[in-house]
């Protein structure tokens, strides 16, 4: 049953990334670099830290947003002006930061602590844009992203810190993005 309910996170994966990429192809969506960036190191070093936890199929959206987020974080570097600002330049050195950590430390719980720290301040940059723009990000997507890693948990072969807490800070987190996003771009 695990894998089952895996596999449909993965597609609710792949569906959720195929409307965001819609949403840039129209010119609705423009990523945030920087945001992006850490979320393709922080989400690949959760990969790592699921699977030593033993998380089974409940990794695999961990996998397929790692990869994603690595695209979408490479075509923003190409296809959109970069600014840098205070925060962008914190957001960048927190992720440094966070791969040094991890080549650093030996312990899986204190490296899912940084993670989450620095996941939350990922979403900072986005928040802002949301502040200023609140149309500027397609809502389905954020709240596809919730139940892809919330059928990620149930999908878990086993449950513990390890498994578990990273995909339950991404549900919360995309809900409450979301419901920063006004109506006008819910693609």
């Amino acid at each position: 049953m695990n894998e089952i309910i895996g596999y449909l996170s993965v597609i609710i994966t792949l569906i959720a990334f195929g409307l965001y990429f819609r949403s840039i192809h129209r010119k609705e969506t423009s990523p945030h670099v920087f945001t992006w960036f850490l979320w393709s190191i922080l989400s690949s070093i959760a990969l790592y830290i699921q699977m030593v936890g033993g998380a089974g199929p409940g990794l695999w959206v961990t996998a397929m947003t790692a990869f994603c987020s690595t695209v979408i974080c490479v075509w923003a570097m190409y296809k959109t002006a970069i600014r840098f600002d205070l925060m962008d330049n914190l957001s960048l050195g927190a992720g440094l930061l966070m791969l040094v950590l991890w080549s650093i430390l030996d312990n899986a719980y204190a490296i899912l602590v940084a993670v989450i720290l620095i996941e939350f301040a990922a979403f900072l940059p986005t928040v802002r844009k949301l502040r200023l723009f609140p149309s500027s990000e397609p809502r389905s997507v954020y709240l596809l992203v919730s139940l892809q890693f919330a059928l990620a948990i149930i999908a878990m072969d086993q449950y513990n810190i390890l498994t578990t807490a990273y995909p339950v800070m991404l549900v919360i987190m995309n809900l409450f993005v979301a419901s920063l996003i006004k109506n006008s771009n819910t693609t």
